[in-house]
């Protein structure tokens, strides 16, 4: 596959990979999980897909790359998609769409990344760290009734509640202290962020 060819490059040129993972290769927990937790169970196709990736690279020892974790990432950029979950709701709230939401998942924990965490942990790790190294990369955890609470201090959103799980719909919290250890702290806050999202999509309260 592409991936594959993308490592056989890096091998051929010695060059280093950036690796782009996922968070949601931890599967459930009810403790916060680091980068030495063993058990994961991933619960997507995409999540088992990062994983197999993971391996992948821990299996050929001559190749340098650096894996990021990533959290679900949220905020305002160039190439701004609306299929995960913070911009998606900030989109469907926008529109007057009421969000769809399983009943028991209001309490259930996420770890979520702004847009400018992001990029400058990448930058950081990158300048900062040795290679074949997996790190989680994320702003904070938050509740999705967090989540909601803050497009409601900005304009009022219908929930639509639904008796059956939705995809991925499980509760974890993920750890950055490896990253912090290393002296890289996130800046960004999930508040502001759909503040500036609701702004750009020009839905502030009065609109």
């Amino acid at each position: 596959g592409i991936f594959k060819k993308i490592v056989n490059f890096c091998l051929k040129n010695n060059a280093k990979l950036i690796h782009l993972s996922s968070t949601s290769v931890y599967g459930q927990s009810t403790k916060i999980v680091d980068e030495t937790y063993k058990n994961l169970d991933p619960r997507s196709p995409y999540a088992e897909e990062k994983l197999m990736e993971e391996n992948y690279l821990k299996r050929l020892k001559k190749i340098k790359f650096i894996t990021f974790r990533l959290g679900t990432i949220s905020g305002i950029s160039k190439g701004m998609r609306f299929h995960t979950a913070v911009n998606k709701f900030c989109y469907q709230a926008s529109l007057g769409i009421p969000l769809t939401v399983w009943k028991e998942n209001y309490d259930q924990y996420r770890p979520y990344l702004g847009i400018r965490d992001c990029v400058e942990a990448i930058q950081f790790i990158m300048m900062n760290s040795k290679s074949r190294q997996t790190y989680n990369v994320i702003s904070d955890n938050y509740k999705l009734r967090q989540v909601i609470d803050y497009i409601r201090d900005i304009r009022p959103v219908e929930i639509n509640e639904v008796s059956t799980p939705l995809l991925n719909q499980y509760s974890y919290k993920v750890s950055p202290k490896k990253l912090q250890k290393l002296g890289f702290y996130a800046k960004d806050d999930l508040s502001r962020g759909i503040f500036s999202t609701m702004g750009a999509l020009k839905c502030l309260e009065g609109c």
